[in-house]
């Protein structure tokens, strides 16, 4: 019960910070873009390694691409489980993808992949990629 309190209420200052007008209850009247708008919001707050910048000492990783795929839907009280990794390195850049899915049926809510990439913060330009950076997320390294 508290869980689905705190939801409600997480939903309701999301649809208010986009603009959205939701009600308790049944929401039937809001448009597809509308209630799009508030999962996406929900979602921006839930993930923000969309925006988030991990400082290292003269150097930065910034996310510059993001894509994001919505599957399924997520109801209030759904046991919701997320999995990040990093899937492939480039020279400069590295992709790390998540996954959310439903603990109760394993169904895929969302996925979504950005691309990083190593700037040095002296000159202002991407980097190359150490090993042993790399080796920090590597399983079994």
């Amino acid at each position: 019960p508290q869980a689905r309190e705190a939801m409600d209420r997480f939903k309701m200052q999301a649809a208010s910070e986009v603009g959205v007008n939701l009600t308790n209850g049944y929401n039937g009247h809001l448009t597809s873009r509308e209630a799009g708008s508030v999962g996406g919001q929900m979602v921006k707050k839930m993930c923000p390694e969309r925006t988030k910048k991990f400082e290292r000492i003269s150097r930065i990783s910034a996310g510059y691409v993001q894509h994001v795929e919505y599957k399924n839907q997520a109801f209030l009280g759904d046991e919701i489980r997320g999995t990040t990794w990093v899937a492939a390195y480039g020279r400069v850049a590295s992709l790390r993808k998540c996954r959310f899915e439903r603990v109760s049926d394993g169904k895929v809510i969302f996925e979504s992949e950005t691309q990083w990439v190593l700037v040095d913060l002296n000159r202002g330009r991407p980097m190359a990629l150490t090993d042993e950076m790399k080796k920090l997320y590597v399983e079994g390294a």
